[in-house]
């Protein structure tokens, strides 16, 4: 009986090849009446996964292709490097849109690239064939990502094609578009400080919009909400908006608040959103107000700021010159519960010129997490007669070259 049961299973494994086979090429295949049942359950299957009907075989193919031409060459670069620079036009916001570059080497030696890698995580692909003699083409074949990734209507990747342990075997392809149909805040957290003795209050939230979303049909919201008033207006430039909150100062708590504000366009389904933390003036101003983090050559990322105590907020590009007497004062920093290296000198009066060190474990532990936690830098100033905190929002600069930056 065992013996019986396991040629029939072999039987109908045979079979199963065979009606794929004769799908692929198009013939027609005479079945026994005795296996017809089990043919035909295995043919539904076949026609039903390749059938138009089913999309969720192919939900992730990307609709739209991109394909281009570039020429790899040390001219391209610049210094002496390979490299080239591609412009993919107008490409529609939120859609996965896959790239198709045909690389022609127009160097006079053969090129190798066993591994490629973009500057975002937002673009995947591979390079076939990986080594490239002289006048002969490649190809690039990537899937660009732009939901919720790029923040401007100008945007960009890089693609390093790395050839090994020499930097000059590697090349760089400079790849730029524009995104049609985006809705973004410039910043996904903002710190507003407002005066607590005044009655009313104005917070303004600067967002990117392209066409064919229009200010008119935008929808503002806030949760929790707190009884606000919100204005929609044209920024400095026809693809920039501000959202303008006006809230009643007696309304808040003392502390302040943390809210999310959520900007819509009903007719594309678009939304953003971005933190709102608004804080009364505080004792402590930092300058700029939001952080870059920068990499340094040594390992980890480093940002520098100027700490103010008692005193009106400075320019971002002020600098006090004489030194005065003023609070000896501790500064510390944290992400979350994460405490940071602080270089901290006292350069004026209560005024101090603040290096910021975190390691780059920390920093991956932050931009790769899902949901992404607070970017935001969390600070102590302690001296004999005053303790202090401050909020300051920060964006993470992966490279001194691309300005790749984390939203």
């Amino acid at each position: 009986m065992l013996l019986f049961s396991v040629r029939l299973f072999l039987n109908d494994i045979r079979l199963f090849l065979i009606l794929v086979g004769t799908i692929s090429s198009g013939r027609v295949l005479m079945i026994p009446r005795a296996d017809t049942a089990f043919v035909a359950a295995i043919a539904f299957v076949l026609v039903s996964a390749g059938s138009p009907g089913n999309s969720s075989l192919l939900a992730d193919e990307p609709q739209v292709v991109i394909e281009k031409s570039i020429d790899l060459d040390r001219a391209n670069a610049g210094q002496g490097l390979l490299g080239a620079k591609v412009d993919l036009g107008t490409i529609p916001s939120g859609e996965r849109v896959r790239v198709k570059l045909k690389v022609t080497n127009r160097t006079s030696q053969s090129l190798a690239f066993p591994r490629i890698k973009a500057s975002c995580s937002c673009m995947k692909g591979t390079m076939d064939p990986s080594e490239i003699p002289p006048g002969e083409v490649s190809l690039i074949d990537m899937v660009l990502s732009t939901e919720g990734k790029q923040k401007k209507p100008e945007s960009g990747v890089s693609i390093a094609l790395l050839h090994g342990s020499d930097p000059l075997g590697n090349a760089r392809i400079d790849v730029r578009y524009r995104l049609s149909g985006m809705l973004a805040f410039v910043d996904s957290m903002s710190v507003a400080h407002i005066d607590p003795d005044a009655s009313l209050a104005t917070v303004e939230i600067p967002f990117y919009f392209t066409k064919p979303i229009s200010l008119a049909s935008l929808v503002v919201s806030a949760k929790p909400t707190f009884g606000e008033e919100a204005v929609v207006e044209r920024g400095d430039n026809p693809e920039l908006g501000v959202i303008k909150l006006r809230l009643n100062v007696a309304d808040l708590p003392p502390s302040g608040l943390t809210t999310t504000v959520f900007v819509d366009d009903p007719g594309s389904g678009r939304m953003a959103d971005s933190i709102l933390l608004v804080r009364p003036n505080e004792i402590v101003t930092v300058s700029p107000r939001t952080l870059r983090f920068l990499p340094r050559e040594e390992g980890g990322f480093e940002t520098h700021t100027i700490v103010r105590i008692k005193g009106e907020e400075e320019e971002e590009d002020e600098t006090p010159s004489e030194a005065k007497e003023g609070h000896a004062a501790s500064i510390e920093a944290r992400i979350g519960r994460r405490a940071l290296r602080v270089n901290a000198k006292h350069i004026g009066a209560d005024v101090y010129r603040v290096q910021l060190i975190c390691s780059d474990e920390l920093m991956s532990a932050i931009t790769d997490s899902d949901p992404r936690p607070n970017m935001v830098v969390n600070w102590s100033i302690l001296s004999t007669d005053l303790k202090a905190t401050h909020s300051s929002p920060f964006k993470v600069v992966h490279s001194r070259l691309s300005g790749a930056v984390s939203p």
